[in-house]
């Protein structure tokens, strides 16, 4: 009988992920649909982000939906990609992962990650 440990988030994780200092407002859509949905988020990595969701509404998301997505910096830069829908979390969060991202976008989202990071999360 083999006994398994159960791995911790952090370990199972590409990318560090990091809690940062302010809660950037991010918006997200299914692609082809006309309604943004607005999100904020304060935990976030190169590979994906931790949203938190207000709204009242059942989202439409289901896992592996493609989102397009965008994220407001301080800025005034909005950070477009597209993402995965990966799971729901307690506390009216969703988990998206990066899935596309131009070379510009990626340069100016790792610097708001790391000009923003105030510790990484475990």
């Amino acid at each position: 009988m083999s006994s398994r440990v159960a791995s911790s988030g952090k370990d199972r994780r590409i990318k560090p992920r990091f809690e940062i200092a302010i809660h950037a407002k991010i918006q997200a859509k299914l692609i082809g649909a006309a309604t943004r949905v607005d999100f904020v988020t304060d935990n976030i990595s190169e590979s994906g982000l931790l949203l938190f969701y207000e709204g009242k509404d059942r989202l439409a998301f289901n896992e592996h939906t493609i989102l397009e997505v965008w994220l407001y910096t301080d800025t005034d830069d909005v950070l477009f990609f597209f993402a995965k829908f990966v799971r729901y979390q307690e506390g009216n969060r969703v988990a998206i992962r990066i899935i596309d991202m131009d070379a510009e976008t990626i340069k100016k989202y790792s610097h708001f990650i790391h000009f923003h990071a105030s510790r990484e999360i475990d």
